[in-house]
């Protein structure tokens, strides 16, 4: 049951339901923070959330699936609320919430299903569902056994949050549906107008700085929704299977999907920046003066060439600068879809492979180094899971992971000689950061290609009159580091058998 039927609308104004119904949500996002500065208690926001939030879901979607979100983020909550101390219960919440949301998702379903549904919504709670359960299990444990992030998004079990402060979390309104996502401990300061959210100026009456970026945010993302409107039509990835694709030359072949590469990304640039304009003008997306957000780990968005400066990009869901200027592909994977890569390290990464302690001993921290090729590819996993079950997705994640642990084999083995000043290849080091520009785009270019098209035989296929060039090109770096790793243990061998008679003699 809707409270609207979109389709009548879509078919009136001729605008897909597709492109009607985020569009629908983001100008309510907007509208909705009206009414929302007058509300001052915790009590009244949250509440003004929950329901504003349902009645938006349920403009677009159905009842059903409202009830599915609130039932599951209710059943975390319990679970978290029931065994605040135990490591077992952030994964058992993230195992119910990942099981739920397959459950949503279409199983190897028809490629021509919407990309926006009421899995859409859900997707973005189970990520705070995660964020909730592993900041209550680190409420938990001592101090000293956690990093300086995970310190600064604990929750104190002592005065644990109600569930109605959980579901004002989960349901936040500007954020609810399409994202993006965030930490309790955030949402909380916001609430109370604490933390970085406090007015130092007790004349000011809203946060400093906000017009000029949110100004700059509105117009990127029109701009670029307008950018992929416009040169979507004439690069669909469906070409490449298309008869005529195999009469072009591959460097013509492997630019085409560079172009269509970029403008489906502008889709969901246009898509996250006005998102994230709806957060910005409720206030949400202030970070403070300079300095870095407490939230992330990676201290991506550090920012001390504009100490002083009011900092509003808390909500960020993509740097586009680093996405299309990336050295590597592990930054071009911190650029891109920010909040929910930075879900993925916090809950899955770095619990696999925990970020060094100073308490911790040499032995425990190379053995946390260790894990990270293995914490990789468990990251990747449950990203594909998280997106869905076609088995395009696997194939595009399962290339991302070997395109990440392939970049290590190149910071190991030649990165070192180009950083080097007293190296003589120093001098081509910007040479050396194009040609890593140019690996990363056009192998990530090659790999979204599985993704779009969603299907084994299509993604395949595709590869295929590419010459699988992306795969070819990971393989020729895995041999290579086997040939120099066999060669180096060899010479150090012979080494120690050297010294060794030298030592007799």
């Amino acid at each position: 049951m809707k409270l609207f039927d979109l389709h009548f609308l879509a078919s009136s104004t001729g605008i897909p339901a597709e492109v009607l119904s985020p569009g629908i949500v983001l100008a309510a996002s907007y509208i909705l923070s009206i009414p929302f500065v007058f509300l001052h208690s915790p009590t009244s926001r949250g509440l003004f959330s929950i329901l504003a939030s349902s009645l938006l879901f349920l403009a677009v979607f159905d009842v059903f699936g409202l009830v599915q979100i609130v039932a599951l983020s209710s059943a975390c909550y319990t679970l978290s609320r029931w065994r605040p101390t135990s490591s077992t219960t952030p994964l058992l919440v993230i195992i119910l919430s990942l099981s739920t949301l397959a459950a949503k998702l279409k199983f190897f379903s028809d490629i021509t299903t919407s990309r926006f549904d009421e899995t859409v919504p859900m997707m973005i709670a189970v990520q705070k569902m995660a964020t909730f359960a592993w900041s209550v299990y680190d409420g938990t444990r001592p101090r000293r056994e956690l990093s300086t992030t995970q310190q600064a998004l604990t929750i104190n079990t002592k005065t644990f949050p109600s569930l109605l402060d959980y579901l004002g979390f989960i349901f936040f309104y500007p954020a609810f549906i399409l994202g993006p996502s965030f930490h309790f401990r955030t949402y909380w300061d916001f609430i109370t107008d604490s933390g970085p959210f406090k007015l130092v100026d007790k004349s000011a009456k809203i946060l400093p700085g906000r017009w000029p970026y949110l100004f700059k945010t509105i117009s990127i993302g029109l701009s670029l929704s307008l950018l992929n409107i416009a040169l979507s039509p004439y690069f669909p990835y469906e070409f490449g299977l298309d008869a005529l694709f195999l009469e072009w030359s591959i460097f013509r072949r492997v630019g085409y999907f560079f172009i269509a590469s970029l403008a489906q990304q502008a889709q969901f640039f246009g898509a996250w920046k006005l998102a994230e304009g709806a957060c910005v003008l409720c206030g949400f997306g202030y970070v403070g003066r300079g300095g870095k957000k407490e939230d992330d780990e990676d201290q991506l968005k550090q920012q001390e060439s504009q100490a002083g400066s009011h900092i509003w990009n808390r909500c960020e869901n993509v740097r586009i600068w680093e996405l299309e200027f990336p050295e590597n592909p592990r930054m071009f994977m911190s650029a891109w879809n920010v909040q929910t890569a930075l879900w993925l390290r916090t809950s899955i990464y770095l619990r696999l492979a925990p970020e060094p302690l100073p308490d911790q001993t040499p032995q425990e921290r190379l053995h946390a180094k260790s894990n990270a090729s293995i914490a990789t590819h468990v990251t990747f996993l449950v990203s594909a899971f998280w997106h869905g079950f076609y088995p395009g997705y696997y194939s595009f994640f399962l290339t991302l992971s070997l395109l990440v642990s392939s970049n290590r084999i190149t910071r190991k083995h030649l990165r070192p000689y180009f950083h080097n000043q007293e190296s003589w290849l120093h001098k081509l080091l910007p040479i050396y950061n194009f040609l890593g520009w140019l690996a990363t785009v056009f192998s990530i270019s090659y790999a979204t290609i599985a993704m779009q098209l969603r299907t084994l035989e299509s993604g395949f296929t595709v590869w295929k009159r590419l010459y699988f060039f992306g795969h070819m090109g990971i393989a020729v770096l895995y041999i290579a580091d086997l040939i120099i790793s066999i060669s180096r243990k060899k010479s150090h061998k012979e080494e120690i058998v050297v010294n060794s008679r030298n030592e007799k003699k």
